[in-house]
């Protein structure tokens, strides 16, 4: 388990990386062209975010809680978890979000609108897991109604 969360750290890192990357060439093209830094992130437009909770998939039986945070170039219209390919449950998204050291995502994500409240948050009843395990998408969906999946795992509930 502690493998599992240094791992998902570490991606989620590699992840955050990969973005930074991306918007620092957005920012290079539309200085280079004179376009606008918004037009330069429109040519390729990706939501990106990061599911931060539960730090394992290995969950206590009960709710569960998921939270993160979403951002898109467009603007996030909302985030959607889908359980095991059928059910979809709407996160409530809109809430204050700061990284791990207290930095605002603004820091790395200058181009994207709304990142002080990027925040979301979701709590999955229990029966959704009542058979031990499901799998879990979450979904970003923008303003324009493109949809990406951010993140994607089998939370498993514990024994007891």
């Amino acid at each position: 388990d502690v493998f599992c969360a240094a791992r998902r750290i570490e991606e989620a890192r590699a992840a955050i990386a990969a973005a930074a990357a991306f918007a620092v060439l957005a920012i290079g093209a539309a200085v280079a062209s004179q376009a606008p830094l918004r037009d330069a992130m429109m040519i390729t437009p990706m939501a990106f975010g990061v599911v931060d909770r539960p730090l394992q998939n290995k969950v206590p039986a009960g709710d569960v809680e998921l939270s993160g945070w979403a951002i898109d170039p467009h603007g996030v219209a909302r985030v959607e978890l889908l359980v095991d390919g059928g059910a979809i449950f709407s996160a409530r998204y809109g809430l204050p979000y700061l990284g791990a050291r207290n930095e605002p995502l603004a820091l790395y994500f200058p181009a994207y609108p709304n990142t002080v409240n990027a925040g979301f948050t979701i709590e999955l009843p229990a029966q959704t897991l009542a058979r031990g395990a499901a799998d879990v998408r979450t979904v970003v969906i923008n303003s324009v109604g493109t949809r990406t999946e951010i993140d994607r795992r089998q939370l498993v509930t514990e024994s007891r």
